[in-house]
């Protein structure tokens, strides 16, 4: 009887024990990787959207590891090294248009500012104007010039940046090859079963692919589209115009509309009525091709409620920085998937909602 006590206190301990330590070293462990979480999900998100590509290639008796190469240097080639020059040159024309605005001859504040001057309306509205467009003129400079020493400071962190794309093609590669194992582990330390397992494995793709992959092409091809109507009507910084479309084409209702509208104010301000009217036009397609995309990828799984990508993207951003307009939206979409598979999690093991089985015994005493 004692001996038996004792050992139970022997195992007790060394549980407790055991506990201790994994809690320690995870947390050291945790902490030493956090600066390298966001590189390792975004590689993890770039394996999910691919999985399709590397399951292809296996189905042609191709080894996992050569097949997950493929797709990974596809990736790299096709996506990640256009997307970073391209980031470059937009940055480039970012800040060379900053530089323009501040100066005082083309196209720049003052000159925006006289012609706003001449107008009979703003006349009518303001007896001081001059006043009122210069403060205007030097708060919008100093913005220019806060934005411009941020790009600077974006140009200074080119290491780190290469760093982090790197290990997100590594991260990639190697959840291409042991993804499955590595949720399957997963999904063992949290005691899931195999259907509650499966249920939450589709429910997180259906998540990836409505949130992802339907939002992605959709804001890539309205990107496309302002950067080919700059480019066409003589616009400049068609680059850092694509750019801007493609992170406000994320946001419900909002979209790449401001982007079009500063290009047709430009135009018109240049008394170039007709291509003016063509951007708009440029515009209206952007439109379009978002209601035309987005179904065709979607094919019937359920997209994101507006308000809520709303409140994942602003709260993403703010996280994550600019790659929280994708991070943030997938992120809610899981949480979604959770709550969509925790019905079956309560039904599995009974749990019972307190407050249905409250309401449920008041309205058999109405009844009563």
């Amino acid at each position: 009887m004692i001996n038996g006590m004792n050992g139970e206190r022997h195992n007790r301990a060394s549980l407790i024990a055991f506990l201790c330590l994994l809690a320690i070293v995870s947390v050291f462990f945790l902490a030493m990787i956090v600066p390298y979480m966001l590189a390792l999900l975004m590689g993890g998100i770039l394996a999910l959207l691919a999985s399709p590509a590397y399951n292809f290639l296996l189905r042609k008796k191709y080894h996992p590891k050569r097949a997950s190469l493929i797709v990974t240097l596809s990736l790299v080639v096709l996506v990640i090294v256009p997307l970073f020059g391209f980031t470059i040159v937009a940055v480039k024309q970012g800040i060379s248009l900053s530089e323009q605005l501040s100066g005082g001859s083309g196209f720049s504040l003052v000159s925006i500012s006289k012609y706003i001057t001449r107008l009979p309306i703003t006349q009518s509205i303001l007896d001081n104007f001059d006043i009122a467009a210069s403060q205007a003129r030097s708060g919008i400079q100093s913005v220019l010039k806060s934005g411009t020493g941020a790009i600077l400071v974006w140009f200074s962190d080119i290491p780190r940046i290469c760093l982090h794309l790197f290990l997100s093609s590594l991260a990639c590669f190697f959840f291409l090859i042991d993804g499955k194992r590595f949720v399957a582990l997963l999904m063992d330390l949290l005691f899931m079963e195999e259907s509650i397992r499966k249920n939450l494995i589709d429910s997180v793709q259906n998540a990836a692919i409505s949130v992802v992959l339907a939002n992605l092409a959709a804001t890539t091809a309205q990107a496309v589209i302002v950067m080919i109507g700059f480019l066409v009507l003589g616009v400049p910084g068609p680059f850092l115009a694509a750019g801007a479309a493609f992170i406000l084409a994320w946001l419900p209702v909002i979209g790449p509309v401001p982007v079009w509208v500063v290009g047709t104010v430009y135009l018109y301000a240049q008394h170039k009525v007709g291509f003016a009217i063509a951007m708009v036009i440029f515009g209206i397609v952007c439109g379009i091709v978002d209601n035309i995309v987005r179904p065709m990828v979607l094919k019937g799984n359920a997209d994101m409620h507006p308000l809520l990508s709303l409140v994942a993207i602003f709260g993403g951003i703010s996280t994550f920085g600019i790659l929280g307009v994708i991070v943030g939206p997938l992120l809610a979409a899981i949480v979604m998937s959770l709550l969509q598979v925790w019905p079956i999690v309560r039904r599995r093991f009974g749990v019972k909602m307190e407050q249905r089985k409250n309401l449920e015994e008041s309205e058999t005493r109405v009844k009563v």
